[in-house]
Parts: structure tokens; sequence; C-alpha cells
């Protein structure tokens, strides 16, 4: 569910600078999940 949100903020935000925070976020909660 949370990947899911995570690609809807990267779809909103363009892949723009907040990319790099994106992935860092993915793999927080990947790693917490």
């Amino acid at each position: 569910m949370t990947a899911i949100v995570a690609q809807a903020w990267a779809s909103l935000y363009g892949f723009t600078s907040i990319n790099f925070a994106h992935l860092i976020i993915v793999g927080l909660t990947f790693c917490v999940n």
C-alpha cells in the first residue's frame, strides 16, 4: 500500500529533486515493513 502511495507522489512531483528523498523514503519503508 505504501509503495502505491510513494509511486503516486513520484508521479505528482514528476521525478524532480524530490526523487532522491523519495527513493530514501521507499527504502526505509521497505526496511520497516
